[in-house]
């Protein structure tokens, strides 16, 4: 278990979490979504070094404003926005929960097969030339 307390790394010139994550969000008036506009970590995530491991930014803010880490359950989002740190749009649950939280939101089950987008609207995938990877071969092979 982490405490919010012992959360200070020396690179950060004693900032708190609660500062850090504070000083590199941008909270937005029409959701009420705090937006993490540090670095990312996997993709679609907030993240921030933390005592030397990198912690996705919902489970740092949950743990600024609520206290101990959560050990055995996930950080979610009650606004589904990933990048959201607000800790009044986080809560605790475990996978199950999220995968419910999913499906009742209308994310999960996403179709496959002929139902799936790249075979229902073929215009919206990049195919052939019109391939990033397919153009800069040509742009390769043309500068040449």
């Amino acid at each position: 278990m982490t405490s919010a307390a012992s959360l200070k790394a020396p690179y950060q010139r004693g900032l708190s979490l609660r500062d850090m994550i504070e000083r590199d969000s941008i909270p937005v008036t029409e959701c009420g979504c705090w937006i993490w506009l540090g670095a990312l970590s996997g993709g679609r995530y907030g993240g921030i070094k933390v005592s030397g491991r990198v912690v996705r930014t919902n489970r740092a803010a949950w743990i600024a404003y609520h206290g101990n880490e959560p050990s055995n359950l996930h950080v979610l989002h009650h606004c589904d926005m990933p990048l959201c740190v607000n800790p009044d749009h986080l809560f605790l649950g475990t996978h199950q929960d999220n995968m419910d939280d999913k499906e009742r939101k209308g994310r999960g089950n996403q179709p496959s097969g002929d139902r799936n987008g790249a075979r229902t609207k073929p215009w919206s995938r990049s195919r052939g030339d019109n391939h990033y990877r397919r153009r800069l071969k040509l742009a390769r092979e043309t500068a040449i």
